[in-house]
């Protein structure tokens, strides 16, 4: 099949749905709105006009031509859109065929991640199913030894009468004291590294981010039967051990274990009151949208450091999200796949639909609330220790 009439059969069927000239009012008279952009029309105000219909719309205050324009981009799944793009990393087939191959692969593994029931979900397996995706070379063999032995080390160091907060302490002496596992410096100076998205790294480099240190420390817990579940605070994942009867329940593995109330992280990360009562942060989340939450990070991999699959990503990202509505970052980071995917439309009417559909996530994930980024809190600490530093001088 050739990539062309498969994109102008479908771009002929959701024409008169999503285009510019064909939008029209319930009288017959168009929109009112800019005319279509031609090839070398600057597009830099189409996306403007976009955001104030969707606004419109999140606020029940919009027109129902736009309403119908807005709900029929949002109804065509990621390969729909594909086939109508214009895009042209995609229109070369030769660079688009490993591709199609690599998603052959890797949607079907994903899909039956997704599917597993929540008492059948083992998150080390998950986590070195993706990695393998990511690293086809690496030996799991070897890493699942690694791992075991780790976990035996916790398991032979533990009374079997410890209580919550021995078995804590344990599993704290081991990870960060024997083994030597520490925060990545790296991602404390706001660096991303590409080795930290899946558990197995911090084997070999024994550093980690909030994220693959928490993957780790549940994966160890699983293991040993403890009842260790993830938490989502604002770029940040920590774990909680559930029991009403245990009161320091938070665990922060980038904090080498210690505990934190929820007071510290709503007032350090400013996580407004309206995104803890619906949810969105520093609730216990299941296994099941942990993998939802892998599975997002794991689309983060095909638009970041090696392979430029913006489709694939947003493919993963969107299945991911399906099954963890509650973290507001991910929304807001899939509408930037799709504004950055819609750059690189040709076609006017495609270029829409993209941008539609990356404005409402991206006002979705901010009205479910939004912290302060980690990353504003890290510059705000860097200056505060520089101020610090400066005020120690002597003569000032």
């Amino acid at each position: 099949m050739t990539a062309w009439p498969l994109r102008l059969a479908v771009l002929a069927a959701v024409t008169p749905l999503t285009s510019p000239v064909f939008a029209q009012t319930g009288d017959g008279s168009s929109i009112n709105r800019p005319p279509a952009p031609s090839f070398f029309w600057d597009f830099s105000p189409f996306p403007h006009v976009l955001g104030d219909y969707v606004t419109a719309v999140f606020d029940n205050k919009a027109s129902k031509p736009v309403q119908d324009r807005v709900a029929a981009a949002m109804k065509l799944d990621t390969f729909q859109i594909e086939a109508m793009t214009t895009d042209s990393t995609v229109l070369n087939i030769n660079r688009w065929r490993p591709s199609l191959e690599r998603r052959a692969r890797i949607l079907p593994i994903v899909q039956g991640l997704l599917s597993l029931p929540e008492k059948n979900i083992d998150i080390w397996d998950v986590s070195m199913t993706l990695a393998k995706d990511a690293y086809p070379d690496i030996n799991v063999d070897h890493y699942n030894r690694e791992f075991k032995q780790v976990v035996e080390q916790v398991r032979q160091a533990t009374r079997p009468d410890a209580d919550p907060e021995r078995r804590i302490r344990t599993i704290n002496t081991i990870l960060f004291k024997k083994v030597g596992i520490a925060y990545d410096p790296d991602e404390r100076e706001g660096k991303q590294s590409v080795y930290n998205r899946y558990i197995f790294s911090i084997l070999d480099r024994k550093r980690g981010n909030c994220f693959n240190l928490a993957l780790l420390y549940i994966a160890v817990a699983q293991r040993l039967g403890y009842p260790v579940y993830p938490v989502s605070a604002t770029e940040h994942l920590l774990v909680r051990w559930v029991d009403p009867a245990f009161k320091m329940q938070n665990i922060d593995p980038s904090g080498r274990g210690n505990y934190f109330p929820d007071e510290d992280y709503i007032r350090r990360l400013e996580i407004p009151a309206h995104a803890i009562k619906n949810g969105t942060y520093l609730r216990t989340m299941s296994y099941r949208e942990l993998v939802g939450y892998m599975v997002a990070d794991h689309g983060g991999f095909y638009y970041g450091e090696y392979l430029k699959d913006d489709v694939l990503a947003i493919a993963l990202m969107e299945r991911g999200l399906d099954h963890n509505r509650g973290h507001s970052e991910y929304w807001t980071h899939l509408g930037t796949r799709y504004q950055h995917w819609g750059s690189r439309e040709l076609m006017p009417e495609v270029r829409e639909i993209k941008f539609i559909r990356g404005l409402v996530f991206m006002k979705k994930g901010m009205r479910m609330g939004l912290g302060k980024p980690a990353s504003e809190e890290r510059k705000e600490r860097k200056e505060r220790e520089e101020r610090k530093k400066f005020l120690a001088k002597p003569g000032v």
